[in-house]
């Protein structure tokens, strides 16, 4: 369990991937935990390099309360890490699973649903798409208030931008192969198709390019998860029937949101506040002309107040 940084302490491994793990360390001269993502790659896998290289580069140029910060990225013996604070407080998809039999309340799924909100919106005016925005990639701090993490698969909307921050980039559009290690579950990739299907907007899984609404789909997935303690596709066996769940006649979707109730715990979400359900309505909309923005969502006089009221209350 070696980080090759004299500075760093490893202390537990604290999550693995394909071609990753997550180590804790301790800083040994700031005397403060900090989390190393180790990456291992070869020279010839230049599709990985490209992505871990991005990562690394967005990270580097956020500054935000509601995402993770960064620290360092340095390569050596063919891994690279990238350092980042250490969040204590797990996942919110393992908060989640925590919680399935004493669920969220309303308050608090609107203080976390407003608190990722404000993050996806600090990332979309700095014209960056998260792509792979899911619970396993919330991490709740000690407060158990939400940051965004693993940007892996993130990109920016004008692609130039990364391209004259850093030459080692390359076009977004090869970072194709990468997408079977996201999940153990996703089978299903192509020039566009990154990211966790279960969480994927229908354009995206139907291989058309993502933007800003595509991560507006998956913020609704994670808003119905936090209010039924399910993904509302959970029941698809493969990605041909998550499809199929997702669309019907291109109009409604199998799942509670439109009131085609083919979704596991419908039950649990039609007892939630309406104006929950209603956004979530407007985000899972097939048609992403159609779907929801964060302006629309704002606007909600159930979320405006509370919104900027956290909006305001940041410390950077």
């Amino acid at each position: 369990m070696d980080v090759y940084n004299k500075s760093l302490q490893p202390l537990s491994v604290i999550g693995t991937g394909t071609y990753s793990r997550v180590i804790l360390c301790r800083h040994k001269k700031y005397k403060k935990n900090v989390c190393v993502k180790q990456i291992y790659f070869n020279m010839g896998q230049k599709t990985l390099l490209n992505l871990i290289n991005s990562e690394a580069l967005i990270l580097s140029q956020l500054k935000h309360p509601r995402i993770i910060k960064f620290y360092d990225f340095y390569i050596q013996n063919n891994f690279a890490h990238i350092v980042t604070e250490y969040i204590c407080g797990g996942t919110l998809q393992k908060a989640i699973e925590l919680r399935i039999n004493k669920p969220f309340n309303d308050e608090e799924i609107r203080n976390i649903f407003c608190d990722i909100l404000i993050g996806i919106e600090y990332l979309h005016s700095r014209g960056i798409v998260h792509r792979d925005l899911k619970p396993e990639n919330i991490l709740l701090d000690i407060n158990g208030r939400p940051k965004i993490a693993d940007f892996g698969l993130s990109f920016y909307i004008a692609q130039n931008v990364l391209n004259n921050n850093n030459n080692n980039m390359t076009d977004n559009n090869n970072n194709n192969n990468n997408a079977n290690q996201r999940n153990k579950n996703n089978n299903y990739s192509n020039k566009y198709c990154l990211g966790t299907p279960l969480y994927m907007a229908p354009e995206s899984l139907n291989g058309k390019e993502c933007n800003f609404k595509s991560d507006m789909w998956s913020l609704g997935c994670i808003l119905y998860e936090l209010c039924s303690s399910y993904n509302p596709f959970i029941k698809a066996k493969d990605v041909n029937e998550l499809i199929r769940m997702m669309t019907n006649d291109g109009q409604k979707l199998e799942c509670g949101c439109s009131g085609v109730s083919n979704c596991i715990s419908y039950e649990k979400f039609q007892k939630r506040e309406i104006t929950l359900r209603y956004i979530c309505d407007g985000m899972l909309t097939i048609n992403p002309n159609e779907r929801w923005n964060i302006s629309q969502i704002v606007s909600c006089p159930w979320i405006t107040m509370h919104y900027y009221k956290l909006y305001f209350d940041y410390e950077y």
